[in-house]
């Protein structure tokens, strides 16, 4: 199964091939046919290739391009016609009765900290059956 990886030319050879090297590698690791590379290759030209490893060692397929940046990275500001007025957002206060759990914003809703799960009898215990 093909897969991409990067490449960087390392030399030209006496009969049209090349040698490359995984970008950033050091030493070259295969060798390419001239063909399949576009004109005017040189050394250290970094490509992007689909490759296909075999038992033999890794043959290059072709030579795949990669996005492209874009020839205008520049954004165009035009002028403003009015001048900028900020949009200012009030929010209304909250009155404690208003949160979620009653008057105290607890969840349980008790001021004194109990809990009302359980029998209803309010002494405290956190439900878990050891009565501490």
């Amino acid at each position: 199964m093909p897969r991409r990886i990067d490449i960087e030319l390392t030399s030209a050879l006496a009969d049209g091939s090349w040698t490359w090297r995984a970008a950033g590698a050091r030493n070259p690791k295969g060798v390419v046919d001239a063909s399949v590379l576009p004109d005017g290759a040189k050394v250290g030209d970094e490509l992007k290739v689909e490759i296909e490893q075999g038992l033999d060692g890794i043959d290059i397929l072709s030579v795949v391009h990669g996005r492209r940046k874009s020839e205008r990275d520049l954004l165009e500001l035009l002028p403003a016609e009015e001048n900028f007025q900020a949009v200012i957002e009030t929010r209304a206060k909250r009155d404690r009765s208003d949160r979620p759990g009653g008057r105290d914003g607890k969840p349980g809703g008790r001021r004194d900290g109990r809990r009302r799960d359980g029998d209803g009898r309010g002494d405290g215990r956190d439900g878990r059956g050891d009565g501490l």
